[in-house]
């Protein structure tokens, strides 16, 4: 699963987007919170694949979207999307 994320894994496993609320509650600020929605609509919603979309998610700043860039790649597996 990605950080930050909500899944649902039912038959098929999906990630829906930020965990917003759990993020909120560890005291995440909205501009955090906003950063890692960007990313996550370039890996999700964007008709890119990965890789292209970790490219764009590296021009994003912050410290979680790089978390999450160094998570995806360091993924020997992939990641659901």
């Amino acid at each position: 699963m990605l950080p930050f994320s909500k899944t649902s894994a039912r038959r098929e496993n999906k990630t829906f987007g930020v965990n917003s609320v759990g993020l909120e509650r560890r005291g995440f600020s909205s501009e955090r919170i906003r950063a890692l929605q960007k990313a996550f609509r370039l890996l999700l919603v964007s008709k890119l694949n990965t890789t292209q979309a970790v490219e764009k998610m590296r021009e994003l700043e912050g410290e979680d979207v790089a978390l999450l860039v160094g998570f995806i790649q360091r993924s020997e597996r992939g990641v659901i999307k």
